[in-house]
């Protein structure tokens, strides 16, 4: 019988190394992608979580200048863990926009030669016109004649020494109890909304409801000057601008066209008086051309 030749074995011990180093390149980029990339994942929301909370708050002070707004902005970030410089922030008009750029470690990337990896986010924030809310005080202003003169005294209410309608709202019922506890814990009204007057002086309720806002307030040196005080404070309350009173007699219907801020000074011989002032809460942003009376809900835009 005749013999097979065999071949002499040849020594694989190279392709082996060639195949190991290979897998282990293959693991490596696994491990980046699943490790590292999670942790871009995780940076990314972070720092968006940052600038986003960064250009609301500064839009809520686009009202009293842009520089207050971009400082706000700047103030939140760092809060946050984040540095913003006044260059990554613009302001324009009623719109906020900032940008912040994060290097974030990498692990296992830098065997691919990856040591950090920037990682971007930008928001832009507007305010505008509230167009409803939960915290406005069913005391109607006319929309005629009011003038608006921001930190200047105002009447707020109707002059109660005479008969008929003073500004007061039924909204959530009638009578004085409603209107009491309406002003001191608020209701909610929408623009376009039509709703009904309460006629009479009310002066007792009403009274007493005004002294506890302002009385809520004792202590709080920001809340007692028109000019400081904000949204944290009782004595800041919103008013829906009506297209009525005072040409309305018995109980009858007004519609709400806006809201305005006003500051609460004091409450005397039946009369409120006190400041209008810019301020912005939460609640539904206007559409563009809506009337603006310097109350301001504000959202992120693309």
């Amino acid at each position: 019988m005749k013999k097979i030749k065999q071949l002499p074995l040849q020594n694989e011990h190279g392709s082996v190394i060639v195949f190991i180093s290979l897998g282990l390149v293959i693991l490596f980029g696994i491990a980046a992608i699943a490790i590292d990339g999670g942790r871009l994942y995780f940076e990314k929301s972070k720092v968006q979580s940052a600038v986003d909370a960064a250009v609301l708050a500064g839009a809520q002070q686009i009202p009293i200048s842009s520089a207050a707004a971009v400082t706000t902005a700047i103030e939140v970030a760092s809060d946050n863990g984040y540095s913003l410089l006044p260059s990554d922030i613009k302001v324009e008009g009623k719109f906020i926009s900032a940008t912040i750029t994060q290097a974030a470690p990498m692990t296992f990337a830098k065997v691919l030669g990856f040591h950090t990896v920037n990682v971007p986010a930008k928001a832009k924030a507007r305010i505008g016109p509230l167009e409803g809310g939960t915290n406005i005080i069913p005391i109607g202003i006319p929309e005629y004649g009011c003038g608006f003169r921001y930190l200047e005294s105002y009447q707020l209410n109707l002059n109660p020494n005479i008969r008929g309608n003073f500004g007061y709202l039924a909204v959530d019922g009638r009578g004085a109890s409603n209107l009491k506890d309406g002003i001191i814990n608020g209701i909610k009204l929408s623009i376009g909304e039509t709703v009904l007057t309460e006629p009479g002086g009310k002066v007792g309720p009403v009274s007493q409801a005004i002294s506890t806002r302002i009385a809520a307030d004792n202590g709080k040196a920001k809340c007692s000057v028109a000019s400081t005080a904000d949204n944290s404070c009782k004595r800041v309350v919103y008013v829906p601008i009506v297209d009525g009173f005072p040409n309305v007699n018995g109980r009858s219907s007004v519609t709400i066209v806006g809201f305005a801020a006003f500051w609460l000074e004091e409450i005397q011989n039946k009369i409120i008086y006190g400041k209008f002032i810019k301020a912005v809460e939460s609640g539904e942003i206007g559409e563009t051309g809506t009337d603006d009376f310097g109350l301001y809900a504000v959202k992120l835009v693309n």
